[in-house]
C-alpha cells in the first residue's frame, strides 16, 4: 500500500472512531431528552404532581415520540412558551430522527468522504443507506444539549403554570 493510501485508511479509521463516540453521545442525549419530554408532557396534562407521576410512569412512555413532540408543542403554544423557546421542538425532531438512524443502522464504508459516515439499515427487507456529516453530528450534539436544558425549564414551567389552570397570557390579561 502506498503512503497516501495508508494515510487515507488511517484518516478513515479516525473518522469512524469519532463517529462511534458521537453515536454514543447522541443516543444517550436522546434517551435523556425523551425522559424529560415525557415529564414535560405529564406536567402539561396532569392536575397535580401525583397525577403527573402516574401519567409518566404508566402512560406517557407508551406515546410515540412524534405525538409527544406535538403535544408538548401544543402545550407550549397554549401557555405562551413557544416564543421563549423557539428551537426546542425543531432540534428535538432532528435529534430523534438521527437517534433512530444511529440506533438501527450499521456503519458502512461509504461515502469515501472522511467527513461523512455511512449507515446501512434493513427495515422489512428494504435496505436503506444514509450518510451523516461529522460536523452535523457535532452541531446536533451541541444544540441537543442546549435544548435539553431548555426542555427541563419548560417541564418546570408547565408544572408551575398548572396551578393557574390557564395560560400566563390570560392570567396577565385578567390582572389588568
Amino acid at each position: 500500500m502506498a503512503d497516501s493510501e495508508l494515510q487515507g485508511h488511517d484518516a478513515r479509521r479516525r473518522a469512524l472512531e469519532s463517529a462511534r463516540q458521537s453515536r454514543a453521545a447522541i443516543v444517550e442525549l436522546a434517551v435523556r431528552a425523551e425522559y424529560v419530554l415525557g415529564e414535560a408532557l405529564a406536567h402539561a396534562l396532569a392536575a397535580d404532581e401525583a397525577a403527573a407521576a402516574v401519567l409518566q410512569e404508566h402512560i406517557v412512555w407508551r406515546v410515540p415520540i412524534e405525538l409527544k413532540l406535538q403535544l408538548v408543542d401544543d402545550a407550549m403554544e397554549a401557555r405562551g412558551l413557544s416564543e421563549m423557546f423557539p428551537f426546542v421542538i425543531p432540534v428535538l425532531k432532528k435529534l430523534f430522527d438521527v437517534r433512530n438512524i444511529l440506533a438501527h443502522s450499521l456503519e458502512t464504508p461509504f461515502p469515501e468522504n472522511r467527513d461523512e459516515i455511512g449507515y446501512l439499515s434493513v427495515h422489512r427487507g428494504r435496505i436503506t443507506r444514509r450518510s451523516l456529516r461529522m460536523d452535523y453530528l457535532a452541531w446536533l450534539w451541541q444544540q441537543g444539549n442546549q435544548v435539553f436544558d431548555e426542555l427541563s425549564l419548560i417541564s418546570g414551567a408547565l408544572s408551575d403554570l398548572r396551578v393557574y389552570g390557564e395560560s400566563p397570557r390570560s392570567v396577565a390579561d385578567s390582572a389588568e
